[in-house]
């Protein structure tokens, strides 16, 4: 499992955030930092990073820290990430290509929500309403899937990960509740900067 250092702050108001000298997460630095300069210059330099390959960006780090059961991703088997955005694909298409998270080689698979997912490792959809957040819950229950939606509310709704921005920083909330519902784990220092959920009443 890679590491993710932050400072003790980080635990009092946790957050990832995307300008330089503020938090910002090691790994997700380095991920940036092997894209395209152009448009995916940090805010500190005065541009601010295009939002489907920041959005890539965290999810190619989500991998980094989570760890599937051996019998769902065996050794050395591809990691693979379905999307069912076309415009985060397509920027996550270049992180992935080649490249490997602990000994796993890593898969863009681009999917419609009628498909089937429950051999994804990770999946990402765009912003979902209710009833379709609903039906893609209740569709992977039981299944080692890591979901990540847009939003603060899809980790509310009984998805895993919610991407959303804050003050102008991209952030993410984590029900915990929901990964335990599974056997997948994620490492202590990616729940330090994320902000945690629970399902809403």
């Amino acid at each position: 499992m890679g590491r993710m250092d932050a400072p003790a702050s980080a635990a009092r108001s946790p957050q990832l955030d995307i300008r330089v000298g503020r938090w910002v997460s090691a790994a997700l630095v380095a991920v940036l930092a092997a894209l395209p300069a152009s448009p995916l210059t940090l805010r500190a330099a005065g541009q601010a990073v295009a939002e489907p390959s920041l959005k890539a960006a965290f999810l190619l780090n989500f991998t980094k820290f989570t760890e599937w059961p051996d019998d769902v991703l065996a050794p050395s088997a591809p990691l693979v990430l379905c999307v069912a955005d076309s415009d985060v694909a397509a920027a996550l298409d270049g992180l992935v290509a080649g490249r490997s998270v602990n000994q796993h080689a890593l898969a863009l698979r681009r999917v419609k929500l009628e498909d089937a997912m429950r051999t994804c490792a990770l999946l990402y959809t765009s912003k979902l309403d209710d009833r379709r957040t609903a039906q893609l819950v209740s569709a992977l229950a039981g299944a080692s899937v890591l979901t990540v939606g847009e939003a603060q509310d899809f980790a509310v709704r009984g998805g895993m990960i919610g991407l959303f921005v804050d003050d102008g920083r991209m952030r993410f909330a984590v029900n915990r509740d929901a990964v335990q519902k599974t056997r997948i784990r994620l490492s202590a220092q990616l729940l330090t900067l994320a902000k945690i959920v629970k399902d809403a009443p």
